[in-house]
């Protein structure tokens, strides 16, 4: 995928209704090359939107206290609800466990960046100061993302079968990857992605694949 970095800093604001791309950036990635000190800075300063950007969504949306691991497991949970997905619902939890000591030390700095106060708190736990009206507006503003969530999931992956060849084969691949379900793809539907994917999507929904 191809993103200008005006697009993709649109889509690290905590306005932005796609959570898609926040979501997997506030996640560990690497930045493979770049073209100048000056990008560098800047491809670093749009990870670091994107994690301020879901951490607060998680001070919002997580629980009143807790541990910096429970705040990303139920911020994870609630992004992977909004799409369509066909990974287990252990994945949120598989996520933070795979780097537990980075998302507890990255969010309270992130709070920090995102004007989020702390109470305090003994040992692990850590308590946002967020008024019980502020998590009301967040819960509502949220339902508006998960509402959204799978077209705008769909409608990229319709969009793929036109940006590069073999869509089919891939979503094949990533079907069996995260599910251990193998999809047989038929030549026809490679020729006719969009008019194979309704039928592929149905039947992986049947099978409890898709959620």
């Amino acid at each position: 995928a191809v993103m200008s970095t005006a697009q993709f800093a649109r889509r690290l604001r905590p306005a932005s209704l796609d959570t898609t791309i926040w979501a997997r950036f506030s996640q560990p990635s690497l930045l493979v090359w770049s073209r100048s000190e000056q990008d560098h800075a800047a491809a670093i300063g749009l990870i670091g939107k994107a994690v301020c950007c879901a951490a607060g969504w998680a001070a919002r949306l997580g629980p009143a206290q807790g541990t910096a691991q429970q705040f990303w497991r139920a911020l994870f949970a609630r992004t992977y609800a909004a799409e369509v997905r066909v990974e287990n619902q252990t994945r949120a939890a598989d996520i933070v466990e795979q780097a537990p000591e980075r998302y507890a030390a990255l969010l309270p700095l992130a709070w920090e960046l995102a004007g989020i106060g702390r109470a305090r708190s003994a040992g692990d736990i850590l308590c946002p100061e967020i008024s019980p009206a502020e998590r009301r507006r967040a819960a509502r503003a949220w339902s508006r993302r998960a509402l959204l969530g799978r077209p705008l999931n769909i409608a990229r992956l319709l969009k793929a079968a036109f940006t590069f060849e073999g869509a089919m084969d891939y979503a094949a691949w990533k079907v069996e990857r995260h599910s251990g379900v193998r999809v047989e793809v038929a030549p026809w539907q490679r020729r006719f992605p969009l008019l194979a994917a309704p039928g592929l999507y149905w039947k992986l929904r049947r099978r409890g694949v898709l959620k």
